[in-house]
């Protein structure tokens, strides 16, 4: 196809928009009408099937009869020298697959959650009317000011059966995202395009596809036989519904794509009503604060040899006073453990606990200040940086231990809190809007997101924060970012 070609006697074909596996998409002049419009020409042709095409070109025209705010309206279908063409309004937004990469892979949570419940408001409208789309994917989904388009409805299956017909065993379909009974070439209705929003929800929040092929019998067999991995750092009711949405029985998914809409706006309004775990917040700093110069809390390992010794004499002291008391009671009277009573036990037991432990703590500090892990927190006046060492585990072993940095700016977040006590201490921040990270992102950089939208920056998962001093972190916070 060239520009100038007039397709149909009267669209005009002008720029090429797009060309993929089914054909190309042009942007257009309805000559008769006088208005822009998107003319996508089909490769395939069915001129040797003249029943077949007339089947299918009805249910591209009644496809086209559908109207719905969240479906591309198409205003026409016909042939152009035996290639299939349907006419269809100009959208200038953007797919989701441009969203995708504009956002660094991902999108924000609750942004995903309200653009897909509107595809689902779009599939149940047609679902309703017996639509099936058979290739939902985030390139055939656009974002515009008017909100979500789904494009492409009544494209897919001439499209698949054309290809059938003209090069028998050859599968039309776009392979993440082909539900199973698409890869057996069994009937497929509307829970076949509920398995593909399942696979487009994942790939939003997540960067990626459950299955990665990379070749065709590859995606086969993942689909058909490998169950899909959960998505972790998302709620646990927004997994559950993609798990359901990705079952390989059409059976096991949702009833209907109403009912996966109406669950994505409970998620969202949970979502953003959450209220995480009480802590004191550190409010966004003054443009007049005074420069702070640069504080950097590490776990030394003189640090981590007072953490030893104070842990080994609680234990001992615990182990040794419990031990002590309640021998006289335990013990026969004529028996020399029971040597005398209780306040004098007590008392020994807390001076043999205090010796006892600080023997063993010191060894045990001296052997974690020997091979232990640094990890290093340094506040200055533009940014909060971490670098951790974080372990890389295969079945169960650890095969890497390498450190890893990452730096937030303090104008990025909204908050920083410092949560919980010792070893359970957790520094929590909030990203501005603006700045939410993508979640690929963050798992890459170990942080964790909570339900209520918040990240643990550092915490308990893997190390112990109380090796960086949270004393001193509690005290050098304000000076950086708020009070």
């Amino acid at each position: 196809m060239e520009p100038g070609l007039v397709v149909g006697g009267r669209y005009r074909l002008a720029s090429r928009l797009g060309r993929g596996g089914m054909g190309e998409v042009w942007a257009s002049h309805d000559e008769l009408l006088d208005r822009p419009v998107a003319v996508k020409i089909l490769l395939a042709v069915l001129d040797d099937d003249p029943e077949l095409a007339a089947r299918l070109r009805q249910e591209a025209r009644t496809a086209a009869a559908l109207r719905h705010p969240a479906i591309t309206v198409v205003h026409d279908v016909g042939d152009h020298d035996g290639h299939p063409y349907f006419v269809m309004e100009l959208l200038t937004g953007r797919t989701f697959a441009a969203l995708r990469s504009e956002n660094g892979g991902t999108l924000p949570i609750e942004r995903a959650l309200a653009l897909m419940a509107q595809v689902a408001d779009g599939l149940a409208y047609a679902h309703n009317r017996g639509v099936v789309h058979r290739d939902i994917k985030p390139e055939n989904l656009i974002s515009d000011s008017g909100g979500v388009k789904i494009c492409d409805f009544g494209i897919a299956h001439y499209a698949q059966a054309s290809a059938r017909f003209t090069k028998t065993g050859h599968t039309v379909g776009t392979a993440p995202f082909m539900a199973p009974e698409q890869w057996r070439a069994d009937p497929v209705d509307a829970r076949t395009d509920l398995y593909a929003f399942g696979v487009t929800l994942y790939l939003l929040v997540a960067a990626e596809t459950p299955f990665a092929g990379p070749s065709f019998p590859a995606f086969a067999h993942q689909h058909l036989e490998i169950p899909p991995p959960r998505l972790s750092g998302v709620p646990a009711n927004l997994a559950d519904l993609v798990d359901r949405l990705l079952a390989k029985k059409a059976a096991d998914r949702p009833a209907s794509a109403s009912e996966v809409a109406e669950t994505l706006r409970a998620i969202r309004d949970n979502f953003a009503g959450a209220v995480g775990p009480q802590a004191p917040t550190v409010h966004k700093r003054r443009s007049d604060r005074p420069s702070a110069g640069q504080t950097t809390l590490t776990n030394t390992r003189a640090a981590m040899l007072r953490a030893g010794i104070r842990s080994g004499i609680r234990a001992f002291m615990l182990f040794v006073v419990v031990l002590c008391v309640s021998l006289p009671f335990l013990a026969p009277s004529d028996s020399w453990l029971a040597f005398g009573p209780w306040p004098v036990m007590l008392l020994t037991g807390v001076l043999i606990g205090v010796v006892a432990g600080c023997v063993v703590g010191t060894l045990a500090g001296l052997l974690s200040g020997s091979m232990g892990e640094t990890d290093t927190v340094t506040l200055d006046n533009d940014q909060l940086t971490v670098t951790q060492r974080v372990r890389r585990k295969v079945n169960g072993k650890v095969v890497e231990i390498s450190p890893r940095t990452f730096s937030v700016r303090w104008d990025a977040l909204e908050h920083l809190a410092i949560e919980g006590k010792t070893h359970t201490t957790t520094l929590v921040g909030r990203f501005r809007p603006a700045n939410e990270p993508p979640l690929a992102w963050a798992v890459e950089h170990g942080l964790q997101r909570r339900e209520d939208g918040s990240y643990a920056i550092y915490g308990p998962t893997d190390r112990d924060l109380e090796k960086v001093d949270v004393g001193r972190l509690r005290d050098a916070l304000p000076r950086y970012f708020g009070s």
